[in-house]
């Protein structure tokens, strides 16, 4: 895993903060989760591994988080990733 620098931009965004406590380290999670260009393998198992969030919790947490478009899902043979489109930012 790579180390990663985190803004404290994230601290004054409008859109973390509407998430609930649980769901902004959700976020945090998918940040250091991601590779060089935001890419994150996003199955709940791992994500609530990762995040000590129960599973059933994770999965609705992932949804408020998508609504918030602050990471984008895709399923690839099966298997679902995420993507942070302002991840460079």
């Amino acid at each position: 895993m790579s180390n990663r620098l985190i803004r404290d931009g994230l601290l004054k965004s409008e859109k973390v903060a509407s998430l609930p406590i649980e769901g902004r380290w959700l976020f945090l999670t998918m940040l250091l989760s991601a590779d060089d260009i935001g890419l994150f393998e996003a199955t709940p198992f791992n994500l609530a591994k990762d995040s000590d969030i129960k599973p059933g919790v994770v999965v609705h947490l992932m949804q408020m988080i998508a609504d918030a478009d602050l990471v984008r899902f895709y399923e690839v043979g099966g298997k679902r990733y995420g993507y942070i489109p302002k991840f460079r930012q």
